[in-house]
Order: C-alpha cells, then sequence, then structure tokens
C-alpha cells in the first residue's frame, strides 16, 4: 500500500504521551488551521518556505470548504500536492475532505488522480475509513464503486478495516453496505471484533445478520480475550430512555413512568427484543460444548455471570439460566453468586428473577458466602460505589437503602431473616452498622436543611404579619375601614396575606420539629420524607401567598391610573416562585415517588 508523500518533517512525540495512536481530529471541530500545517521539509532537508506553508494552509481550507476549483489551480502548479500531507495526523487533501463530507470535493480529486484512495495518514487510515466513520453513505459508495477491494486494504493486521471504523460509530447503513461487499472475504479476527463492536453500540440488527451468517463466532474471543457474551453481559438490556430513567432512581422511575411515550416505547421494545434474541441464539450455540468449555468460556478473562448481575442485566441472566440453569451456582473468590451481587448493587429486577426460581428459590435466598451472609445480609450492606439507584443527598439515599432491604426481607425465610452471618450478626444488625455514617450525614442534612428554611419562614412569617396592619390605600378618617375594601385586589390581598401566615407559622412548626428530633433508620422510610415534604410544601406556599399579597397592593394602589405598572410587578415577582420550585423539584419528585412506593411495603 502507498503511503503519503513525507514532506513533513517527523513528529517529535512528547514523552509524557503514552497513548501511541492519540485520537483523530474531526474536521467539523472548529480549530486553527495554521496550526494543523506542519513544518515541511523539501528533497534537500530545507525547511519550506512561507510561500509553500500559506499554499498547503490554502490547499487544506479548501478541501475542508469544499472549494474544488482553488484546490485545482494548485494541483496544476504542484503536482505533488495531490498526495502531500497537510497536517501533523499525515491527512492528505482526500482525507480532509473524506472527514468532512466533503462529497463533490471527493469525486472532482479522483477524477483528477484516482491513486489517491490508497494514501493513507500517519494511523494507517485511508479516507475511506475516515468516510466510514463519518457516516457518509453516499461518499463511501463513492470511493468503493470500482474498487471494492479498497474495503479490505490496511497497513497490518492489527488495525481495523473501514466497517470497524463505521460500526465503532454506530453507522448502520455505512455497515451493511461495507458487510455486502466484503461479505465472505473477512476472516474470523474480523469478525468477531466486528461483531462485539457491533453489541458496543448497539447495532443489533446487524449483529443478529453477522451472527446468523458466522455461528462459529459465539465462541471465539477478540484481542481483549472477551467474547460476544462478554460484550453482551456488560449491557443493560434496555433502551436508552429507560437505562437514563434508572440511573435516576428506582423511586423516581416509578414516579415518572407514566410520562413515557407509546412511541418511544415501541422503539425500545424493538432494540430490546433484538438485544435479547442475539442473546439466545448465541447462548444456545455455546451450550453445546462440553460443561469444562463453558465453564472457562464464561470466566475468561472475567466472571460475566456476575459483570451482568452487577449492572443489571437481568433479562441477560434471565436467558443464561433457562437454556443452563447450573450456571446459578458460579461463585466467586468470596463465595458469592450472581444473585448475591445483584442484590448487593440493589438491583430490583433480580427480585423477580428470584421469584421465578420455582423449587431452587429457597436455596438461593439461603446461599451463605465464605462470610456467613445471605441474601438478606448482602442488602444490609452499603454499596462501595454509587450504583444505578443511589439518588442525590444523604437522605433519600438512606430512603432508598430501608425500601430495599424491606423489598428484599419479603422473598427471605423468616429463618434467613434472623440468621447471623460468622461475624455473628443478623440482617438487621448489619444494615445498622454499615450505615450508621450514613445515618448520621442524614440527620446533619436534616438539620442544617431545617435551620435555613426556619429562617425564610420566619422572614415570610414577619412580611405577612407587618403587611396585615399596613392597610394599602389607607383608611378612613371617621370609621376606620379600608379605602379599597370593595375592590377584588383588596380582598386578594387580605386573603392571601392570611394564607401566607397561615402556612409560614406552620413551616416554622415543621422544621423546629425536625430540627429537635432523633431518627432512625425507620424513620427515614416514612417519617423524613413526609416531615421534609410537608415542611417545604408549607414554606412554598407561604412564599407564593407573600408574593400574591405584592401583587394585590400594587393592583389596589395604582389600578385606573398606571394599568401596566401592576402586572409588571406580578410578572417579576413570581421569580422567586420559580426559582424555589427549580431548585426543590428533584427532591419532591423523589420524596413523593418514596412515600407512593412505601404504601405497597
Amino acid at each position: 500500500m502507498m503511503s503519503t508523500t513525507e514532506i513533513e518533517e517527523p513528529i517529535e512525540e512528547d514523552e509524557n504521551e503514552m497513548d501511541p495512536q492519540p485520537p483523530r481530529l474531526s474536521h467539523k471541530q472548529s480549530f486553527d488551521i495554521e496550526a494543523a500545517i506542519s513544518s515541511r521539509v523539501d528533497e534537500s532537508g530545507q525547511k519550506e518556505t512561507c510561500e509553500e506553508r500559506s499554499t498547503l494552509s490554502k490547499l487544506y481550507r479548501a478541501a475542508l470548504d469544499d472549494d474544488w476549483q482553488t484546490a485545482e489551480t494548485i494541483f496544476d502548479s504542484h503536482e505533488d500536492y495531490v498526495k502531500a500531507s497537510l497536517s501533523k495526523l499525515g491527512e492528505t487533501a482526500l482525507h480532509v475532505a473524506a472527514s468532512a463530507g466533503r462529497i463533490d470535493f471527493v469525486k472532482n480529486l479522483l477524477g483528477y488522480s484516482p491513486q489517491v484512495l490508497k494514501l493513507t495518514d500517519y494511523f494507517g487510515q485511508t479516507a475511506l475509513s475516515l468516510a466510514a466513520a463519518s457516516g457518509n453513505l453516499d461518499l463511501v459508495q463513492l470511493m468503493t464503486e470500482d474498487n471494492e477491494h479498497l474495503a479490505l486494504d490496511r497497513e497490518s493486521v492489527d488495525q481495523y478495516l473501514p466497517i470497524h471504523a463505521g460500526a465503532m460509530s454506530g453507522h448502520k447503513e455505512v455497515v451493511l453496505y461495507l458487510y455486502s461487499i466484503t461479505e465472505g472475504q473477512l476472516d474470523n479476527k474480523d469478525l468477531i471484533e466486528l461483531l462485539i463492536i457491533l453489541i458496543k453500540t448497539d447495532l443489533y440488527e446487524v449483529a443478529l445478520r453477522l451472527f446468523k451468517d458466522h455461528p462459529q463466532l459465539a465462541t471465539l474471543r477478540d484481542s481483549n480475550e472477551e467474547t460476544a457474551l462478554h460484550a453482551l453481559a456488560g449491557k443493560s438490556m434496555m433502551s436508552s430512555y429507560l437505562a437514563n430513567q434508572n440511573q435516576q432512581g428506582m423511586l423516581q422511575n416509578f414516579f415518572s413512568s407514566a410520562n413515557v411515550g407509546s412511541t418511544k416505547l415501541s422503539l425500545s421494545h424493538t432494540v430490546l427484543e433484538q438485544a435479547i434474541t442475539l442473546v439466545e441464539i448465541i447462548w444456545k450455540e455455546v451450550i453445546r460444548s462440553q460443561d469444562s468449555e463453558i465453564s472457562t468460556l464464561i470466566e475468561r478473562p472475567f466472571q460475566l455471570t456476575f459483570v451482568a448481575a452487577e449492572k443489571g442485566n437481568i433479562e441477560f441472566l434471565r436467558v443464561l439460566i433457562r437454556e443452563y440453569p447450573y450456571i446459578i451456582s458460579k461463585h466467586d473468590d468470596m463465595g458469592r453468586t450472581m444473585f448475591h451481587i445483584a442484590v448487593l448493587n440493589h438491583q430490583v429486577k433480580i427480585l423477580e428473577l428470584i421469584n421465578e426460581m420455582g423449587s431452587m428459590k429457597d436455596r438461593i435466598v439461603s446461599r451463605r458466602d465464605y462470610g456467613g451472609n445471605n441474601i438478606l445480609h448482602m442488602a444490609g450492606m452499603q454499596p462501595s460505589n454509587e450504583g444505578p439507584n443511589v439518588v442525590f443527598g444523604a437522605v433519600l439515599q438512606l430512603q432508598q437503602e430501608v425500601l430495599w432491604f424491606k423489598k428484599v426481607s419479603e422473598i427471605v425465610r423468616p429463618v434467613d431473616a434472623e440468621a447471623r452471618n460468622y461475624g455473628l450478626q443478623t440482617p438487621r444488625e448489619l444494615f445498622t452498622q454499615s450505615h450508621r455514617s450514613l445515618i448520621e450525614d442524614g440527620q446533619k442534612w436534616m438539620r442544617e436543611t431545617a435551620d435555613s428554611c426556619m429562617v425564610v419562614a420566619t422572614l415570610v412569617a414577619t412580611v405577612v404579619f407587618a403587611a396585615a396592619f399596613t392597610i394599602p390605600g389607607g383608611n378612613k378618617g371617621d370609621t376606620g375601614v379600608p379605602i379599597f375594601i370593595e375592590e377584588a385586589s383588596f380582598i386578594a390581598f387580605a386573603i392571601s396575606d392570611a394564607v401566607g401566615l397561615v402556612f409560614s407559622a406552620t413551616s416554622i412548626l415543621t422544621f423546629l420539629s425536625i430540627r429537635s428530633s432523633v431518627y432512625s433508620e425507620e424513620d427515614f422510610l416514612w417519617r423524613v420524607p413526609g416531615s421534609l415534604a410537608s415542611g417545604l410544601a408549607s414554606l412554598f406556599m407561604s412564599i407564593a401567598a407573600m408574593m400574591v399579597v405584592f401583587c394585590a397592593t400594587s393592583f389596589t394602589i395604582f389600578h385606573g391610573r398606571l394599568p401596566w405598572l401592576p402586572v409588571l410587578v406580578t410578572v417579576i415577582s413570581s421569580i422567586p416562585v420559580l426559582l424555589f420550585i427549580r431548585q426543590y423539584h428533584r427532591f419532591f419528585a423523589n420524596t413523593l415517588g418514596v412515600l407512593q412506593l412505601s404504601s405497597f411495603v
């Protein structure tokens, strides 16, 4: 394969840069073109002149801006510039245009000099690889129209092909096209690399087609010694939407699930079905092997069932267990099974899977690790890392911990709920010990929040109390009756002032109660979220009422004189209410969600 004309001087590597292949710059990003032009050296070893540098810079811009006329003029004067590397990455004009998706420029350049298709940059990438990575199908088809063999060209067997570049960027149509013109020509090494890339980029439809064409890929490993099952184990068998919801917490999932659109769910279901189907057909191929071979496959380079359990990939585990029940007995070096690991990491759907085990359920829930811990002990431990169901704040996190412990306790036998581990601790005692610091953090946060909110509630109470004795417009001198007593705005003033005073006083009393109380872990399931929700709701109502008092006063005084002024005041006074909602809406969502879920425990 031809390489780019050596016009640049070698690039000096920074001794602190250990990665031999730094990421390639994207031409879609804005950057200094002059900085991308490297120092060039002519055949005599002399550095390029200012004129040559200016010409190269102009050529770079022309390729980037789809300006073929300028580029053709340069090529007519400097034929070697067709193959010249224009940047420190060794990119030629074709590389630059292909990365930027300039199809007209590429078409003209190929007509001018077809040989440039074989040129590579300093990383051994052809322009076809860059076009595939950019997802420009028309450009890929143009380059391979009369040169299908280019889809298999590379400088060494360790480099990825254009089809791999397209798959890594998630471009389905590009991958399907390149697969159609390379079908039957890819070796097993390329095929397994492609299959794993397709799995990691969620291109399950293409992965299904590839595996059905090449079922031998079930047991092959890539350069990292991973099989397709290892790649699938690390995936979440759910849509990106549901995954995002799961990261917000199981409580918020329940609370917001009603807002999911039917169209998005149908698309998610299709992707989920494709992923599960891929697991099924690969696993059926794997279990044709001997038991020893199956064990070796799933345990090297890491135990894939434990990764799936840790990440909550329950659909993946369900398929494996259904076809090969023996897999549930696999344990790690601490004696923990996939169920121990899933419960430790708060994977909610593992409870459904355990309930589906039938007669094996009692064996699963009573199984102990080398420390004598059953799965309820696992639920009593605090995860070392923040799993997908951990929400913000010590209070809400502890709230979920208590709820999770109660949910797991529902599926264990009474004897297991009171069983002691080798440290002589029951699950409840282990829960209290492992969450002691979290309880202290929660109590501290509660007191600090109560103090802050009491200050605000006291200020609101002071304002609305004083407003009751400062009648807008004044009183009639002979009777003391307010002058604007018959105005609707004055009635709104009186009512909102009373509402503000009542709710601010309620908020003060609620937060005072929170401030002076001592809570156990059980209180964080009902009492704490209930008190916080009540106090914050009262504070919100008092602030809103205070704003209404202010607006009503403006309407009372200025109505009929400056009609635009009360409207402006109303708009401005709504800002504090909106800020309050913005600050606490996530807290309310999680709190209401846990209160609703707690009613089922």
